[in-house]
């Protein structure tokens, strides 16, 4: 009886972590923010996990190539 509870208990406690882990990984995924910038010659692609500092960096620099590149075209 025992051996039967601690295999329940052992299989509820890992069904139990890969919830948290699935979670853990929604979150994560819910706060990320992409970036897809085409242009005749480039293309840029950028991920960014929740960092306001990264985020802005990245801002800053996606909207100066894309003013570059539509000063560029005809």
């Amino acid at each position: 009886m025992f051996k039967t509870q601690r295999i329940s208990l052992s299989i509820l406690s890992l069904a139990f972590t890969f919830v948290l882990n699935g979670q853990a990984e929604e979150k994560k995924l819910a706060k990320e923010t992409t970036y897809n910038i085409n242009s005749s010659n480039t293309s840029v692609s950028t991920i960014v996990r929740d960092n306001t500092a990264k985020l802005k960096l990245i801002e800053k620099y996606l909207f100066k190539e894309v003013a570059e590149a539509l000063k560029k075209m005809p």
